[in-house]
């Protein structure tokens, strides 16, 4: 049997033996501890920015939606302003139209050939004529499609 001192040094050696283990635990522990702090830090950082590009991109949203709409109102205007032919005789699709209206809404119509032929806004330009002259929609669909493929062909050409 194991005498009373050699017990002693046995228990002494079992408590340092835990206090190592426990100070390694503790140890272990701590790491586990700033290493989730460190990994909860970075995510935080990243849910910080990709809120910030989710409000910028909603922004812009809203930016593109109300551009739309007031491109939509110019069509609206030039359609209005081009509702009728201006007076002056022009046999289309509708029968004969007079084309001679007002000197001001000649000179419109002008404009609007000018701008559509020199290609700018030629999609919104091409409605607006199509419109003015009373095209049929069947007509009015092959500019509108032949303004779409210009569109693409410009923006991947050969």
């Amino acid at each position: 049997m194991l005498t009373l001192h050699a017990m002693r040094c046995q228990e002494m050696k079992m408590k340092q033996y835990l206090k190592k283990k426990l100070l390694s635990m503790s140890n272990l522990q701590q790491d586990v501890h700033r290493q989730s702090q460190t990994e909860v830090g970075n995510m935080q950082s990243q849910l910080a920015e990709k809120t910030t590009l989710l409000a910028e991109a909603r922004l812009q949203e809203q930016e593109f939606k109300e551009k739309i709409h007031s491109l939509q109102d110019q069509v609206n205007v030039y359609e209005k302003r081009m509702a009728l032919p201006f007076g002056a005789s022009y046999t289309g699709a509708h029968g004969s139209h007079d084309l001679s209206g007002e000197p001001t809404e000649f000179e419109y119509l002008r404009k609007v050939l000018f701008e559509y032929m020199m290609g700018r806004e030629t999609k919104t330009l091409a409605k607006v004529i199509t419109t003015v002259l009373k095209f049929t929609p069947e007509h009015s669909q092959k500019v509108m499609e032949r303004e779409e493929a210009r569109a693409t062909f410009a923006v991947y050409p050969r």
